[in-house]
Order: C-alpha cells, then structure tokens, then sequence
C-alpha cells in the first residue's frame, strides 16, 4: 500500500478519534501544506480564470485557516467556508471580512 494511502487512513483515524486534536493539527500544519509552491500553483492555475468578482467556496474548511489566506491574499476575493464539525468550528482564528 502507497505510503500516502496509509498517512491518509492515519490521519481519518484521528480526526474521527480526537476531533480536538485534529483541529490542531490542521493548524500546526497548514504552512507546509500552503507553502510557496502551493501559492505559485493557485495564481498559475486558478487566479487567471477568477470573475471580475472572485468567489470561492472551501466545502470542508476545517478551522477556516485557507479561507483566511486567501482573503489576505486577494482583496475583494468572497471566500466561503462550510464546516459542520464544531471542533472544526470552535478551532477557527479570526477572519477578515
């Protein structure tokens, strides 16, 4: 089995275990999964085909931490996230509006 598969199975078993935990995680993480390369890919890829009046939807968004870099990242962006884990939910940060 792919390590990847294995890390992945690891991490569902923990945010299914330990929700709080999970939470914390994902923050603890979210710089090396939203790194340099991360952002050179959106603005390459996704950037270019944003509306005159960007919206982004983040169905999942865990603690909301990509929601509020995207805001910071693009002014007048509207950025959603739907998150209906209340761990996910009592884990996020302030956000711009």
């Amino acid at each position: 089995m792919p390590d990847s598969v294995t890390k992945t199975r690891e991490m569902l078993a923990l945010h299914h275990r330990d929700g709080v935990q999970f939470a914390q995680m994902m923050r603890d993480g979210f710089a090396r999964r939203y790194d340099d390369n991360f952002w050179q890919f959106w603005q390459q890829w996704i950037e270019p085909v944003y509306s005159t009046q960007p919206l982004v939807l983040d169905l999942g968004t865990g603690p909301a931490l990509f929601i509020g870099a995207l805001g910071q990242r693009t002014p007048g962006i509207r950025a959603i996230g739907v998150e209906c884990a209340t761990y996910m939910l009592d884990a996020v940060a302030q956000l711009p509006t």
